[in-house]
């Protein structure tokens, strides 16, 4: 095994009562004794790379505030990375891209959906996004609003994982990948 991948945060009630998720953390406090304890656990004692990522409503996504609050709390390690989303709430056109990536002192992975976002038809039909995430969407211009390439240059930024199969909800699920890369 070369390392973790943890993503926490997001918590859904279709089985409830039965239902026991959610978050292991609520405060940036938590958060960061949660991911600390895990650094050490991963990265320092296993020497395994560990990517850490925040769901919808863990407090990390929410303000850059929180997050600096939190990842301050965190040393750095060369196998520890923040894998965040590129908007500031979920994987919609509508929301404007993340504040809180490219802050704080820790590699960072930028987590995209480039396809089969439930609002945009699932791959029904093509439809293309990358331009507006890449470029950034004509409707939030202007507003101070970044795009992923204003991240180009920034060191702290490792990669960019593209979802093309993310956001899923049960599918659908295809025979020909075609439309998805």
């Amino acid at each position: 095994m070369d390392g973790l991948v943890i993503r926490h945060g997001e918590t859904y009630l279709h089985d409830t009562p039965f239902h026991n998720g959610g978050s292991p953390a609520r405060t940036p406090e938590e958060h960061a004794l949660f991911i600390n304890i895990l650094r050490d656990e991963i990265c320092v004692n296993e020497t395994k790379n560990f990517f850490i990522g925040h769901g919808i409503s863990a407090c990390c996504i929410v303000s850059r505030n929180s997050t600096l609050e939190t990842v301050n709390a965190v040393e750095p390690h060369p196998n520890l990375y923040f894998s965040i989303k590129h908007t500031q709430f979920d994987f919609l056109r509508e929301y404007p891209f993340n504040p809180t990536i490219g802050i704080g002192q820790h590699q960072q992975i930028v987590e995209v959906s480039t396809n089969q976002a439930g609002v945009y038809g699932k791959n029904s039909s093509p439809y293309y996004i990358g331009k507006g995430i890449i470029e950034g969407w004509p409707e939030l211009t202007g507003s101070g609003n970044k795009d992923l390439r204003d991240l180009y240059n920034d060191k702290k930024i490792k990669r960019f994982l593209d979802l093309d199969l993310g956001d899923g909800w049960y599918g659908p699920y295809f025979d020909n990948e075609l439309w998805l890369n």
